[in-house]
């Protein structure tokens, strides 16, 4: 005689959600996850910010500085901001002012409002991140996974906003909305965003750009049947999204912005201050007099009697050699002292030479006269502050 035995199938997943004591937020996260890298993920495992300086806690151009018409204007390092077409002023600053857990934020303050919106007009803050950061996307093939970007925001106009992600040549882009429900109040937002098939760069060029829409013109707001799908527009704004320049005095803050691998947002990944500094390194330095030390920036050799090489080595190895570099005051704030002592005032700001490489760079000081061909020499700031800044920015 032969006894058959059945048993119905069980969702172990479903038994466990049923069982009295709770697994949590995090432990539900765990069942939940499709593959062991989003488990690894989850359970913070290596680095998982892909965007750097998320916290805001960098600065090295300063605390504040006037976004300019037309052109990307950096504050906070990593991040910059743009204003586009609109005759609206704008300032950006980094502020004490940050939800628990952080200490500043990325500050945008309407000054003269303009809420005309014409089609080619927007405002924006965003990050490019470097294509050998985002390999583990896998974006273009068709083994790519989501990623999700979660963030800090506060604003002095509550209602729709959205974040674009797109591709370095714009042929592939997806915006996504959230809401900001109340006026002045921090809140915390998470958005996943789907793999892609497009072209996406991996090397040390522009991989991903992530976007902070404040208001965009036709031309590069999507329509509502592309909203929160790929297209390949060239696309970054909703065209539900508050056009923040329309009012005078209004706000926008971000903090806390993460960028990672899966579809679960994790806490923010806090790296120390002098890690997340040599990170922000690599895409610009800057190099400050502080008026003692005899206000050195850089040893050489003096070329001829009015031109001296001088060598600054970079802390860290930069994305390219730097491309330009960032000076302040005028021509008299620089110098050139020779190892006799011989000290003469530069008679144009410092360039930077075309033997610069992404590990040291070249600076060229001119003076009308007085040097020694072939002398020892250093280049000097001959007033507190003075500073050289080094740009190798996407």
């Amino acid at each position: 005689m032969t006894v058959n035995v059945t048993k119905p199938e069980i969702n172990v997943r479903e038994k466990l959600a049923e069982l009295d004591k709770p697994t949590g937020i995090a432990g539900e996260a765990m069942l939940r996850a499709e593959t062991p890298q989003e488990q690894f993920n989850l359970i913070g495992a290596g680095r998982r910010n892909m965007i750097i300086n998320g916290a805001q806690n960098v600065s090295q151009r300063g605390t504040s500085v006037s976004v300019s018409t037309s052109a990307n204007t950096f504050l906070t390092d990593r991040f910059f901001s743009r204003i586009q077409g609109s005759t609206g002023t704008a300032t950006a600053s980094q502020v004490s002012d940050a939800p628990v857990g952080f200490t500043s934020s990325l500050k945008l303050t309407v000054g003269t409002a303009d809420g005309s919106l014409g089609a080619a007009d927007y405002t924006r803050i965003h990050q490019d991140i470097e294509g050998y950061t985002c390999i583990g996307t896998g974006w273009g093939t068709d083994s790519g996974v989501p990623v999700t970007l979660s963030f800090w925001v506060k604003s002095s106009i509550a209602g729709t906003y959205s974040i674009a992600v797109y591709n370095s040549d714009a042929s592939r882009s997806i915006v996504k909305e959230y809401t900001i429900d109340a006026a002045s109040t921090w809140e915390y937002k998470t958005l996943t965003i789907p793999p892609n098939n497009g072209t996406w760069v991996f090397d040390n060029g522009f991989g991903i750009r992530v976007t902070f829409s404040l208001g965009a013109g036709s031309t590069y707001t999507c329509t509502e049947a592309n909203l929160e799908r790929w297209t390949s527009n060239f696309d970054f704004s909703s065209p539900n999204n508050v056009n923040i320049m329309a009012t005078s005095g209004a706000t926008f803050q971000i903090t806390g912005v993460q960028l990672e691998l899966g579809k679960v947002a994790t806490p923010f990944e806090h790296r120390s201050y002098g890690e997340e500094l040599a990170l922000c390194q690599r895409y610009y330095y800057r190099i400050t007099s502080d008026g003692t030390n005899q206000n050195i920036l850089g040893v050489g050799l003096v070329d001829g009697t009015a031109d001296a090489y001088t060598q600054i080595y970079l802390p860290v190895t930069m994305r390219t050699a730097p491309t330009s570099m960032d000076v302040t005051g005028t021509a008299s704030d620089y110098g050139v002292r020779m190892g006799s002592g011989i000290a003469v005032v530069s008679d144009t700001v410092p360039l930077l030479s075309s033997d610069t490489q992404p590990d040291i760079a070249i600076v060229l000081f001119s003076v009308a006269t007085g040097l020694t061909a072939n002398s020892a020499c250093f280049g000097r700031a001959m007033t507190s502050g003075t500073y050289l800044g080094f740009y190798a920015e996407l």
